[in-house]
Formats: C-alpha cells, sequence, structure tokens
C-alpha cells in the first residue's frame, strides 16, 4: 500500500512545476522511500526540491517546518551521496547545511561536525 502511494505521488509530481511540493513533503517522501529500500527514489525526490530551491518561494523563511525540513533534506541528500561514493555531491548539500547549521544547539553539533568532514573542512 505505501509502495502504490508513492508510486501515486511520483506521478503528480510528473505535473507538478519545480517548487510546488514543500520541503517537509519531499523529506517525508524520501524518508519513506529509503525505509522502502528505494534509495534512488529518494535521491530522485530530494533533488527535485533542493535543485529548486529558489522556486519554492518565501515559506522556505516564514514557516519553521519548511526552514528545518530544508536543512534535514540537504543532510540526508549529503549522506546519501557520501555512501554513494559521491564525493562532489556530498560537498554540495553538506556545506551549506554545515553553514546554516554553525550555531545549532549542542545536541546537533556532533552532525555539524560530521557535516564539515563531507563538504572537505577541517
Amino acid at each position: 500500500a505505501t509502495r502504490r502511494r508513492l508510486l501515486e505521488i511520483d506521478s503528480l509530481r510528473r505535473t507538478a512545476r519545480a517548487g510546488d511540493i514543500s520541503v517537509d513533503a519531499t523529506l517525508v517522501e524520501a524518508t519513506i522511500a529509503l525505509a522502502l529500500g528505494d534509495t534512488a527514489g529518494a535521491i530522485r525526490r530530494l533533488d527535485g526540491s533542493l535543485n529548486a530551491i529558489s522556486a519554492l518561494g518565501l515559506s522556505l523563511v516564514d514557516q519553521v517546518p519548511q526552514a528545518a525540513s530544508l536543512v534535514r533534506a540537504m543532510i540526508l541528500r549529503a549522506q546519501l551521496a557520501s555512501a554513494a561514493g559521491d564525493t562532489a555531491g556530498a560537498r554540495r548539500w553538506a556545506a551549506p547545511a554545515a553553514i546554516l547549521w554553525a550555531s545549532a544547539d549542542r545536541a546537533l553539533q556532533p552532525t555539524v561536525v560530521v557535516l564539515r568532514r563531507l563538504a572537505g573542512e577541517r
């Protein structure tokens, strides 16, 4: 049932414009795809939103769930790139995520350390 629903969402995404689908929805879909073993589907979803950041509108800064999901999506995309041996892809998304979370709460700092490593920082 879950796979079928993701396929239905995929058909809706084909007709959607870049930026029509919120980052928080994209992150949930990507997480579900990963849980189902569909890494390529997770990457496709994340790339669709992350590569269209400028089309996502002001909700990215006006709505806390969107802003939080954007950074989480960047982190997940960086992790997936790293796992696939895609150093450039990992760097592309880890670097901005590390910058955005540089002053994050102490509990998030271990993630920032990993992001900096993925970004090629020392």
